[in-house]
């Protein structure tokens, strides 16, 4: 497998989306790619395949079936989590733990809330929404 470094450099633009495409499959051929991505030809789809194929992070199964063998840790894919095959972005988990603490402890203390507790609860669940909402709008898949 490449050093993080070369990683960095080469796993960008079209070949992050193909490597997060089958993050999320976990196997895929040329042509399912192609059509998913919505590129123009296979080729396009297979010259990424081999690309990250070179760089050890996928393998290639007899009948041109590619499979991730290696997950990456390298910005930007360290932003993102992947949970059931969807890739959300890591913020979303610590925005839920926050939102629904903050609802609950407001329901539970009524009506003796105390309402700095509820204000810095949710200040910090905005801010991790905020955050994901920003990594999400990115559309790299």
């Amino acid at each position: 497998m490449a050093s993080e470094q070369e990683l960095l450099a080469e796993i960008k633009g079209t070949t992050l989306r193909v490597y997060l495409y089958l993050a999320k499959k976990g196997e895929a051929s040329p042509r399912e790619v192609q059509r998913a991505l919505k590129m123009k030809s296979p080729s396009t789809a297979f010259y990424h395949l081999e690309k990250l194929l070179r760089l050890g992070v996928v393998e290639k199964k007899p009948g041109g079936v590619y499979v991730l063998s290696n997950r990456v840790r390298a910005f930007p894919l360290d932003l993102y989590l992947n949970l059931l095959g969807l890739q959300l972005p890591r913020w979303i988990p610590y925005a839920l733990f926050f939102t629904i603490a903050t609802i609950v402890y407001a329901v539970l203390t009524y009506p003796k809330v105390n309402l700095l507790a509820v204000l810095l609860g949710g200040l910090a669940a905005l801010f991790f929404w905020y955050e994901s909402w920003r990594i999400l709008r990115r559309k790299i898949i």
